[in-house]
């Protein structure tokens, strides 16, 4: 799942980037358009037009990702829940290793550092 769930989240990286790329070509015509015609600077016509063509976006994005990992899903499970069930994790260790991929995405050093710290007394911990 991690494998799969990972490639996505490349996917949606660039999907971001693409994002940013279109909006600023829009707020650069809009400055120009503006300043041609002297009117005056309305930043929420923006803010609501770029907060419509993210949801809308994203909403696609993630139905087709989501109905995809769903199909993929269904035919890969069956294969390898027999794997799965005899690994012996459970549903704390599934969902503590979950909650690092919202850490990580935070893009903040510190966070990192703390998690890298955390894992340390953890391994250390587990050692003793």
């Amino acid at each position: 799942m991690a494998a799969t769930t990972a490639m996505l989240g490349r996917l949606f990286a660039a999907l971001e980037g693409v994002q940013r790329l279109v909006e600023n070509i829009v707020l650069s015509r809009y400055t120009a358009a503006r300043e041609r015609t002297r009117a005056f600077f309305s930043p929420g016509k923006l803010i609501r037009r770029a907060f419509c063509d993210m949801v809308l976006l994203n909403g696609v994005a993630f139905s087709v990702a989501l109905a995809g990992l769903i199909a993929l899903y269904a035919g890969l499970l069956p294969r390898v829940w027999p794997f799965l069930a005899s690994s012996g994790a459970t549903w704390s260790q599934l969902w503590i290793l979950g909650s690092l991929g919202g850490v990580l995405s935070l893009r903040y050093r510190p966070a990192y550092m703390v998690l890298a710290g955390g894992m340390g007394l953890a391994m250390v911990w587990f050692l003793l």
